[in-house]
Parts: C-alpha cells; sequence; structure tokens
C-alpha cells in the first residue's frame, strides 16, 4: 500500500513530536527516549515543521506560484473566456511591434485597416488575430489573401493586414502577434482551409499553436 508523501510527513511530524513532548515514544518493539530538555525542544519543533509541511504540502505551495503567473500569460485563455484585458502601448517594448492605427478604444466598422510599426529585430511572420466579446475565446486570424493563408504584410518597418470585425456590435481584441514558421504554417493552413470550405470557423484560444508570440492587444467597439 503506497502512503501518499504529506501523508508520510505528517505521521513522521507527529511521531518526532511526541518524542520531544514526553521525552519517550515507542515504535512497534523499538522504544526511544530522550532525557535531555535541549534535545527534547529541537525534535518538538522539527516535528512541527515536519506536521506544518505535510498540512500545507508542496501541492499547495504549488498551486500558490501558479496563481502568480503574470497576467500577460493568462491573458490568451482566461482573458477571451471572462473578460477583455486590454494592453496598451505602455505594455509594449520600444522598438519592438506596435498597432499605430486603429488606437486604443476606438469606434470601428465592419472592416478596415489594421497597421503598425515592427524594429528590424522582428524577423517572424506577424499575424492578427480579432477576439470578439461575444464569442467566447475563439479568434480569427486575419489575412489579405486567406487563399494562400499569407500572415500580415510586413515591409521597411511597417506592417498592414485588412482586418474585418464580423458579428453584431460588441467589444473586439485586436491581438498582434510573431510567430515561428511552424506556428504561421499552422495558421496558414486554418485559413486556407477555411477559405476552401467558405467557413470561418475560428480557433480557440486554448488551441493557438506553440512559438506564437503576444505582442500587443487593443480594445476597439464595433458600432451600429
Amino acid at each position: 500500500m503506497s502512503i501518499e508523501p504529506n501523508t508520510a510527513l505528517i505521521i513522521i511530524g507527529a511521531g518526532f513530536f511526541l518524542l520531544g513532548v514526553t521525552g519517550k515514544i515507542l515504535i512497534e518493539k523499538i522504544s526511544v527516549s530522550l532525557a535531555s530538555l535541549s534535545s527534547r525542544i529541537v525534535i518538538s519543533v522539527f516535528g512541527l515543521m515536519l506536521l506544518f509541511l505535510g498540512i500545507v504540502g508542496p501541492r499547495n505551495v504549488m498551486s500558490s506560484q501558479k496563481s502568480k503567473l503574470p497576467e500577460i500569460a493568462k491573458a490568451p485563455i482566461e482573458g477571451h473566456e471572462t473578460k477583455i484585458t486590454v494592453l496598451t502601448e505602455s505594455n509594449v517594448q520600444e522598438g519592438d511591434i506596435i498597432i499605430t492605427q486603429p488606437h486604443n478604444r476606438d469606434s470601428v466598422p465592419g472592416e478596415i485597416e489594421v497597421s503598425g510599426t515592427y524594429s528590424e529585430e522582428i524577423k517572424g511572420d506577424i499575424w492578427l488575430i480579432v477576439w470578439p466579446e461575444k464569442a467566447r475565446g475563439k479568434g480569427w486570424p486575419q489575412s489579405d489573401d486567406a487563399e494562400s493563408g499569407a500572415p500580415a504584410l510586413k515591409k521597411n518597418g511597417r506592417w498592414s493586414v485588412y482586418c474585418y470585425f464580423g458579428g453584431p456590435p460588441q467589444r473586439y481584441e485586436i491581438v498582434v502577434y510573431t510567430s515561428t514558421h511552424s506556428a504561421s504554417l499552422f495558421l496558414g493552413s486554418k485559413l486556407r482551409e477555411w477559405y476552401k470550405n467558405n467557413d470561418y470557423k475560428g480557433i480557440s484560444a486554448v488551441n493557438l499553436p506553440n512559438g506564437l508570440f503576444e505582442r500587443q492587444r487593443i480594445l476597439v467597439v464595433k458600432q451600429r
């Protein structure tokens, strides 16, 4: 029969604590006793420490660490399912990738060109994904050429892509990403598939490919 690590710590800790308090303890047929008061105090404290560790346990420590993950790391999953979480220009490092048009919290029509700047250090493809507030964790990669699965146009420090805001009037997050070659191929294949079937299903936040790195997001509102 296996014993959970937390249970083992509690049992051992209780044993040490009793030994320190009473000065003796019987384990099966083996009797252990301590005469020195200082030794008993040390043993008692050690036993309490083991008891505490067994009660709170590594599991709880790990879960508390997970809850302290930066919001930017949790946003692609939790943010789109529960609320709009906006990262503005102040969250973007200078010389990285910036959305210059539209601006955060602008009102937009059903379709516009979204554009911005990028630094020369950015070598990978740039992708833009629109996350509608009412779509429950689904986003739509944008492309000027869905038939070919093309990413955003990128040239001489500027990037752009035509962007569509489907559905009823609501709020949308516009999120710009850089991607590895494999992540770009994945998004491109999705667009080609949707174009072929004339059915743009969108992609779940939990199914975003590895190698896709968020750079900035803004919030816009589609009016009636």
